[in-house]
């Protein structure tokens, strides 16, 4: 659960307050608007160093065939190392603030879909190798597209 600080303790956000395929949907939403642009400044930014660590979570990703907190968390890697990319420390701050609890499931029951993963790893190399080649308006694109894909993915999963 997402938490604030108020007066040294921390609270509950309205966001817990909606059912969670909406909280899903929401968060997607919010998370389009930040990360679209953060991968487009991680393509006008790139470092090697940076880029070594998107294919470092890339290979995360693709290694797993584990249970689906390990799919989780491999995918809020990917996306933190895009933030990271952005030399920007309010885009890696906010999505760590969001936590690993804002990358929507399907990954439910105790192994993930291997076709999930799978449409998953795909749209995360399409956003790594526009990063890698600094095409900003393609890496912004293709984030879009896997994020437009991931609000797909929650309606038909939660229906």
């Amino acid at each position: 659960m997402l938490a604030q600080r108020h007066q040294g303790r921390h609270r509950p956000t309205r966001w817990a307050r909606y059912a969670p395929r909406a909280t899903g949907l929401h968060l997607l939403e919010l998370r389009r608007g930040i990360e679209v642009e953060a991968a487009a400044l991680a393509a006008a930014r790139r470092t090697p160093a940076a880029l070594a660590a998107v294919d470092a979570a890339l290979r995360r990703t693709a290694a797993v065939r584990g249970g689906a907190s390990d799919a989780v968390e491999a995918d809020f890697a990917f996306h933190r190392a895009v933030a990271a990319a952005t030399a920007n420390r309010f885009y890696l701050d906010l999505l760590d603030t969001l936590g690993a609890g804002a990358i929507t499931r399907p990954y439910a029951g105790p192994e993930p879909d291997p076709g999930h993963l799978d449409q998953v790893l795909g749209e995360h190399r399409r956003i790594r190798d526009a990063i890698a080649s600094g095409d900003a308006m393609g890496a912004a694109a293709a984030m879009r597209t896997h994020l437009d894909a991931s609000m797909t993915r929650l309606r038909g999963y939660e229906r």
